[in-house]
């Protein structure tokens, strides 16, 4: 009740005590007035609580006005570049002319296989930059759209038209609001012109990617055509050839154009995975550098670590390039090429380099010939020369065969020699024909098919080699490293890696022709095509993607475990620990990239890491259970890297056996005794046993050395003698200081220890050895002599005579 009732209501009431009136009509008229007061004063105090309730909520919406009108008016001062869209959609539309000339109506005698091919790639190319300008747009756009609903969504909210009673409170108001008003008006006004710029700027971009979109189909159209009128003569004059021409200079030009900028495209998309390439290299010339320093024998892969590793790697990361120009892809047997050309020299005989040299030299020529995007006789007759070039060059060696093939490293050289010829003499056929793309297809393939094979066989070798030499430096107490048993197949590669090499090579040659991408089209289209088993959807490619990943994360985890553990003592001093910087955190470098491996695989799989931690959740109650003994491993692996009571390379002594830390894996670890024996023990088993670890902290050991000496000589002087010994041994530590005395005297000799330090447990033998063979020498000089136990026997006679 408010105050002024409670107030007016005692007044009231003290009067009536006083004067004692006690009329009861007038008691009852006191109290309806009482009432009536009461019900006007609570009428008012509701008033008053839903003007301030209105007066709260007006504020914080003029309040949420504001700060929606200060972000959007951030958003569009930082917002998207429209003039640099603008002026990349102008950019791409001049890019598309270069991409369309020769395309809707075809330059020169026919149409190439070649400028539609290149021009589908740049034609997809702009496509997708266009599409990444629209994702941007769209963002930005949304976020427009969205602040000016939010906006008018507020300036809607019935709370901003409940003005105040009074005349104060609404002055106060309407000054408040026309200030809001003032400051949103501009910012409403640049939303709503943003939104209709962008909106016309998108509309015009979704024009132009229709147009690409329309003339991709048109591409895709042409060189389905082509294909089917593959066999077809495409110059029909008398013998496929004609005296009018193109100017040759002009097909350059024209070439160049479409080449450099597919190239430049391509290029950029792929920075990523150019920068791993060479990231590779560098790694595995380290790795191959490392394994020089503990190999002692001369190797090739030794003697050329560098162009041994731009070898390997260049050969195996094309496969990993989809669909490149050939003017991207002709670098990646060029580069290896030439590497190889210098790992050959002084290496193969004369007259095998000549043939490298021969096959190198005309498959550039070839390369060159095959950016050529226009039809001309000029370059009719250039295939002719190359495909007879090809051919005389597979005649000669294959002549001389028999003369040197005992030269030869790899004798499958002699296949490709086949292949060559046979693809020259078909591409000079078809040339005649009238055939032309045809036959350039097929002359092209065969200096392919040759220069791939052999850059092949020497990737495969190569590799082979550093996997062998890799597998004898660092063993391994379980599986093989590379999972191959190299002490069975010794240095002769296996039959699993040709295989996979003719597999690689029947891929790279058939992707000359367009044949391959009408097969590798429908087999794309089933990995990315989704499917759905209930409420989860998934691909083929996914499944792929998260197999591969866990594939590779395990193995370098592996490679990661064997560089780091501790080498082959066949091979390397036991004293030498390269690695015990790192140490126990192997394991924990080794569960990391394990579980990156494993998000990675998740999310390349689409799998959501919500449905898998409820999974991994339900599972845990039971794999807690019935894997108890190896999660106490797995935990005691986890408590050892951390807490790290012993490093890789430490010398300890568990279980009344010693040696040398080899590694600690996930489950076990794996110490080498001095026998040479590897002491496999659980991380359980070493975390609850009594273990001593010999070279943490400083790594001192005390000895302990014990002799009798015959009485009778002055034990000053010996203790004298054995002190200058040691203190002339600068193996022996002087502190912790050394202790010389003498203990007890039995039998006529009294017993001298001698207690001192040295620096490493594996000093302590030759310090020992050395302080005995001296302690002997010097008493030998001052004929102190060593006690020697006796023994009295005494024979009682029990004869009474």
């Amino acid at each position: 009740m408010s105050p002024k009732i409670l107030l007016f209501f005692f007044l009231c009431f003290f009067s009536i005590s006083v004067f004692g009136q006690d009329i009861d009509s007038s008691r009852l008229q006191f109290i309806e007035k009482i009432k009536q007061a009461e019900k006007i004063e609570l009428e008012n105090s509701l008033s008053e609580l839903d003007q301030h309730r209105a007066e709260i909520k007006r504020a914080k919406v003029l309040e949420e006005l504001l700060k929606i009108g200060q972000r959007a008016k951030s958003f569009l001062k930082k917002g998207v570049d429209s003039n640099g869209i603008k002026i990349q959609l102008e950019q791409i539309k001049d890019w598309n002319t270069i991409v369309q000339k020769g395309v809707d109506f075809y330059i020169g005698p026919t149409q190439t296989q070649r400028n539609l091919s290149i021009s589908s790639k740049l034609n997809r190319e702009l496509i997708f930059k266009l599409e990444q300008e629209n994702i941007l747009l769209d963002q930005y756009l949304n976020e427009l759209i969205s602040n000016r609903n939010r906006l008018d969504s507020l300036m809607s909210d019935s709370s901003l038209y409940n003005f105040p009673k009074d005349t104060i409170g609404l002055t106060q108001y309407f000054l408040r609001l026309k200030s809001v008003m003032l400051v949103l008006k501009p910012i409403d006004s640049s939303l709503q012109k943003a939104i209709i710029s962008l909106d016309n700027l998108k509309n015009r971009l979704v024009v132009q990617k229709n147009q690409l979109s329309l003339e991709n189909d048109e591409l895709q159209e042409q060189r389905k055509i082509l294909f089917k009128n593959s066999l077809n003569k495409e110059f029909v004059e008398t013998a496929g050839w004609r005296m009018n021409d193109l100017p040759f200079s002009y097909v350059l030009e024209f070439s160049f154009l479409k080449e450099q900028l597919a190239f430049i495209f391509y290029v950029q998309d792929n920075i990523g995975k150019i920068f791993f390439l060479f990231l590779l290299v560098f790694l595995l010339f380290y790795f191959i550098k490392t394994l020089k320093q503990k190999i002692v024998e001369s190797h090739l892969i030794f003697k050329y670590p560098l162009l041994s590793a731009v070898i390997i790697v260049f050969g195996l990361f094309q496969f990993v390039f989809l669909d490149p120009p050939f003017i991207f892809y002709s670098w990646f047997w060029l580069i290896p090429g030439i590497s190889l050309t210098v790992v050959f020299w002084n290496y193969i005989t004369k007259f095998w380099m000549k043939f490298w040299l021969c096959i190198l030299v005309l498959f550039t020529l070839v390369a060159a010939d095959n950016l050529i995007l226009l039809a001309s006789n000029t370059e009719r007759g250039i295939l002719v020369g190359l495909a007879f070039l090809g051919l005389l060059t597979g005649f000669y060696f294959l002549f001389n065969w028999n003369k040197h093939s005992h030269e030869l490293k790899e004798r499958y050289i002699k296949y490709f020699l086949y292949f060559l010829m046979g693809m020259q003499i078909l591409s000079i056929g078809f040339n005649f024909y009238g055939s032309y793309n045809l036959s350039k297809s097929i002359m092209v393939s065969g200096y392919f098919g040759v220069l791939t094979g052999i850059l092949l066989l020497w990737t495969v070798r190569l590799l082979n080699d550093v996997l062998f030499f890799a597998t004898e430096t660092y063993n391994s107490h379980d599986r093989k490293l590379f999972y191959i048993n190299f002490e069975k197949v010794g240095s002769k590669v296996p039959s699993f890696f040709y295989f996979l090499l003719v597999i690689g090579w029947f891929v790279l040659v058939s992707r000359n022709f367009y044949l391959y991408n009408q097969l590798a089209e429908p087999i794309s289209n089933w990995m990315f095509e989704e499917r759905t088993i209930g409420e989860y959807t998934f691909s083929i490619r996914g499944i792929t993607n998260f197999i591969v990943i866990i594939f590779i994360s395990f193995f370098v985890s592996r490679v990661v475990s064997f560089i780091a553990s501790e080498p082959n003592h066949a091979n390397e001093s036991p004293d030498k620990k390269s690695i015990n910087g790192l140490g126990s955190w192997i394991l924990l470098i080794r569960i990391a990239i394990i579980g990156m491996g494993l998000f990675l695989a998740f999310a390349a799989a689409g799998i959501p890491l919500d449905k898998i931690t409820i999974i991994l959740g339900a599972l845990s109650v039971g794999i807690g259970f019935g894997l108890q003994a190896l999660i106490n491993n797995l935990v005691s692996g986890l408590i050892l890297a951390f807490e790290k009571p012993v490093n890789v390379g430490d010398i300890v002594e568990v279980m009344g056996k010693s040696g040398t830390m080899k590694s600690i894996g996930f489950r076990t670890s794996v110490i080498t005794t001095w026998d040479g024996a590897n002491l496999i023990i659980s991380n359980g088993d070493l975390m609850n046993a009594q273990l001593i670890n010999w070279t943490q902290d400083k790594g001192f050991r005390r000895l302990e050395l014990k002799f009798d000496i015959v009485l009778g000589v002055d034990l000053n002087q010996v203790h004298d003698i054995v002190e200058k010994l040691i203190l002339e041994n600068h193996e022996i530590l002087k502190y912790p200081k050394y202790v010389i005395e003498f203990n007890q005297i039995v039998n006529a000799s009294a017993e001298l220890s001698i207690y001192f330090w040295v620096r490493k447990y594996g000093d302590a033998g030759h310090v020992m050895s050395k302080l005995i063979v001296d302690i002997d020498k010097v008493f030998s000089a001052n004929k102190i002599t060593f006690a020697k136990p006796t023994q009295n026997i005494i024979i009682h006679n029990n004869n009474e005579n």
